[in-house]
């Protein structure tokens, strides 16, 4: 019907404005026509009188010969958690996998659709967070085994892009030489004391509310960083915006780490190796009684610190 002032409603129209599911528009509409048209109002009046008749054919004669119900119905909440604790035993893949091996015909095309886009979802989801399940568990083992061996006093060379200092880790610091680094760090709440090290890694990013894993393990033999664990972890939730910690792979050492911070700065550390301890030194450094001048022993001793 285009027009109501023009044509007569439907049936099914008067039956839905009977029944009041016609749109506020089109209900004003037949009103207005219904005032107007008698033939319409006598419809209305017909169908308003088979309503009724089977409202009164269901409760005077269905409801006396339908018979009464088996029972009141029963407490359901128990058979719900027993059926909520079974699948929380179960693991999601299980379900899932479950779900999809279910007879064709009892799972529509659209249920089978759904539990494909979940398991897809899952899957997504798993491979998002390994990342960070594997850096989580390196940093906590690496924390475990220095924990079980504290190290004594060792050197790092800190790099920026103006100064290259050497730093020992262990000791009792006198006033700090770098105090630009040191703020930087600090403003990140980042460990100062020890910075590369598992521990001062692993409490930074645990702080942070949000923040991006990568996780590479080093076994290429062209690789110069053969034997190690890379973790590199990125956030926009703190002043040191990447950190990236180098572990050893043989007992999860701190080889290197590499910090860049939100004002564009970077700092790069790496662990010195201890300088070993060599027998033959004694032969390198002259007796005092020894007559060689200064600069003999000055080469000699040049010699010794270059090895």
């Amino acid at each position: 019907m285009n027009s109501l002032g023009m044509r007569h409603p439907e049936d099914g129209q008067l039956l839905r404005y009977l029944d009041g599911e016609l749109p506020g528009r089109q209900a004003r509409q037949v009103r207005k026509h219904l005032e107007a048209c008698g033939p319409c109002r006598a419809e209305l009046e017909e169908l308003q009188n088979t309503a009724g008749e089977c409202v009164r054919y269901r409760q005077n004669v269905l409801g006396t010969c339908l018979p009464p119900p088996p029972g009141p119905w029963q407490d359901l909440s128990r058979g719900f958690d027993r059926i909520d604790a079974s699948l929380d035993r179960e693991s999601l893949a299980a379900r899932l996998a479950r779900a999809m091996y279910l007879p064709r015909p009892a799972v529509p095309w659209a249920v089978s659709g759904a539990i494909a886009l979940a398991v897809v979802c899952a899957v997504v989801y798993q491979l998002r967070e390994t990342p960070s399940v594997q850096a989580a568990a390196l940093l906590k083992k690496a924390v475990a085994v220095a924990d079980s061996r504290p190290r004594p006093a060792h050197r790092i060379r800190i790099r920026t892009a103006s100064q290259q200092v050497t730093r020992v880790i262990g000791t009792v610091q006198a006033a700090s030489d770098t105090p630009a680094i040191e703020r930087l760090f600090r403003s990140a709440n980042y460990d100062w004391n020890d910075p590369l090290s598992a521990r001062a890694f692993e409490t930074w990013r645990g702080q942070l509310p949000a923040k991006r894993d990568e996780v590479a393990a080093m076994e290429d033999l062209q690789s110069p960083d053969r034997g190690s664990y890379r973790i590199q972890t990125t956030t926009d939730a703190s002043e040191l915006v990447s950190a990236t910690l180098k572990l050893r792979m043989t007992d999860f050492e701190p080889l290197e780490g590499r910090f860049e911070f939100r004002n564009r700065d970077w700092v790069e550390m790496t662990e010195l190796a201890d300088r070993p301890t060599n027998p033959q030194a004694q032969w390198l450094e002259p007796p005092a009684a020894c007559p060689v001048n200064l600069a003999c022993r000055r080469i000699v001793s040049d010699h010794w610190l270059s090895r």
